[in-house]
């Protein structure tokens, strides 16, 4: 009975001698890894990259005069609805009808807020940044905005509605520490690849009125969902 005793508390000793070195070396001697956020750390020549990109954006910038010329001012427009304005019409357009929920909050909170008789629309939480949709506030028709932009500017009393707009790309440049501080993607698209368009809404049609020179690009978000509607 004195041996079993004897044995049991050489054991006990021996299983706590076991479980104080594991504990020592699992939670004192084990490295500890640090929570940080996600930061995108660049190279010597990834930074000159960006840093030439975003120095080209700004120089196109500083020389742009569309901003001079076209203005809200100069399309203004005297249009207004003369009943209520008219509630989605959900089969006007597959996307819509397909996000009717968040259109329907934004028409309600919005109300008219572009050239008069329509409301823009902007659906985020999609993955691919915003996607705009005009809203005919007459018959609830629905029309996409078919350019990928990370600012649109329009105004209540003006056809005129203009993507990413200069001084807007500006503000953020020369805000910045570092040009290459700005090298982040706008979801579809590098920062540093923004630039300015100028759009006249007329027949419930966008006209470009410029730059001629470069394409407004495409937001992808339609092509890629078309066959899920």
């Amino acid at each position: 009975m004195k041996i079993f005793k004897r044995t049991a508390i050489i054991l006990f000793v021996v299983a706590v001698i076991i479980i104080t070195i594991l504990g020592f070396y699992l939670f004192i001697k084990r490295p500890t890894k640090s929570i940080t956020p996600h930061i995108l750390n660049l190279n010597t020549s990834d930074k000159f990259i960006c840093s030439n990109a975003v120095h080209s954006q700004k120089t196109y910038l500083q020389k742009e005069t569309l901003a001079d010329t076209e203005t809200f001012e100069k399309y203004k427009t005297n249009s207004t609805l003369s009943s209520a304005p008219a509630d989605l019409n959900v089969n006007s357009n597959k996307f819509a009808k397909k996000f009717r929920t968040n259109i329907d909050f934004d028409l309600k909170n919005e109300g008219i807020n572009f050239a008069g008789t329509y409301t823009v629309v902007d659906v985020g939480m999609t993955g691919s940044g915003s996607n705009y949709y005009i809203i005919d506030r007459k018959n609830g028709n629905a029309y996409l905005f078919p350019y990928f932009t990370d600012y649109l500017e329009f105004r209540k009393d003006s056809n005129l509605l203009i993507m990413n707009p200069k001084n807007e790309i500006l503000n953020i440049i020369n805000g910045a520490k570092d040009e290459s501080d700005l090298c982040w993607y706008e979801n579809q698209q590098r920062f540093s690849d923004l630039r300015p368009f100028y759009f006249l809404w007329k027949d419930n049609q966008f006209i470009l009125l410029g730059p001629h020179n470069i394409d407004p690009p495409l937001n992808r978000f339609w092509d890629m969902n078309i066959e899920s509607l």
